[in-house]
């Protein structure tokens, strides 16, 4: 069976640490609360590693969802889908 690459993360080695954050860096980085971002964790919208309740955000993963939503109001789109 043919493996599926994701041409976004082709060729990326994570190979130390720093490219993972956890929530407290990604709130931090957001400049938004830990709620706000384990939220966008939740739902799915911010793409990340889990290690049982703790997760990793790679740093592409963050950038690729700042990106994703230039122009975009995250908080009334979480109201939108009754989070938060």
């Amino acid at each position: 069976m043919e493996q599926k690459v994701d041409k976004k993360t082709e060729g990326l080695v994570m190979d130390n640490a720093e490219r993972l954050m956890n929530v407290e860096e990604v709130s931090k980085r957001l400049r938004t609360s830990r709620a706000v971002t384990a939220e966008l964790l939740r739902l799915g919208w911010l793409k990340s590693v889990r290690f049982g309740s703790e997760y990793r955000i790679p740093k592409f993963a963050l950038h690729e969802f700042i990106v994703d939503n230039i122009g975009v109001d995250i908080l009334e789109k979480l109201e939108a889908v009754g989070a938060e």
